[in-house]
């Protein structure tokens, strides 16, 4: 919310829910440490962050907020590798302590493998359009018991079969 300080956006769906404001201040720095993101941007305006502080900043707003489904598109898109990594990890670990689910797009495969339990991979298809993807339950791969499966087989080298078939859909 442009109107919003970038504070204001972290806490917003925290106090929309009817939580106080000290509350709702205290839990967002407690989350903002975990993201590196320093306190003082809780005063800026939302035009005066940086782009990889507004994805952190939006990562405490998700996390923060309550939710049965997380959805995140690139969440980690402007990120360097290492804070990419944290904050994975730690959205992976807020999700399964809280017994939640989260949906993720994202083109980095080694954050897909390293923190998905399910990969959905688009699949080429050809339309009156051109060629589009599609998500198809024959493309899910499936972490079981350490091993990436595909129906039921494993797949030795996920990060291979990945690659090739975003090739194909390329």
């Amino acid at each position: 919310m442009p109107n919003l300080t970038a504070g204001e956006n972290m806490m917003l769906t925290l106090l929309m829910k009817g939580e106080q404001e000290e509350v709702a201040l205290k839990k967002i720095k407690n989350l903002m440490k975990v993201v590196r993101l320093s306190e003082e941007v809780i005063d800026k305006s939302i035009y005066n962050v940086s782009g990889g502080q507004k994805q952190r900043l939006a990562f405490v707003r998700a996390i923060a907020s309550p939710y049965e489904i997380l959805v995140g598109d690139e969440p980690t898109g402007n990120l360097d590798a290492v804070t990419a990594q944290a904050l994975m990890k730690f959205t992976r670990n807020a999700i399964i302590s809280n017994d939640k689910a989260g949906i993720f797009v994202s083109h980095d495969i080694n954050l897909a493998l390293k923190y998905a339990d399910r990969i959905y991979i688009f699949t080429p298809k050809h339309n009156e359009e051109g060629l589009v993807g599609f998500l198809s339950s024959d493309q899910m791969l499936c972490l079981k018991k350490g091993n990436w499966t595909l129906r039921d087989r494993t797949i030795d080298n996920p990060m291979n079969y990945i690659q090739e078939a975003f090739e194909e859909i390329i």
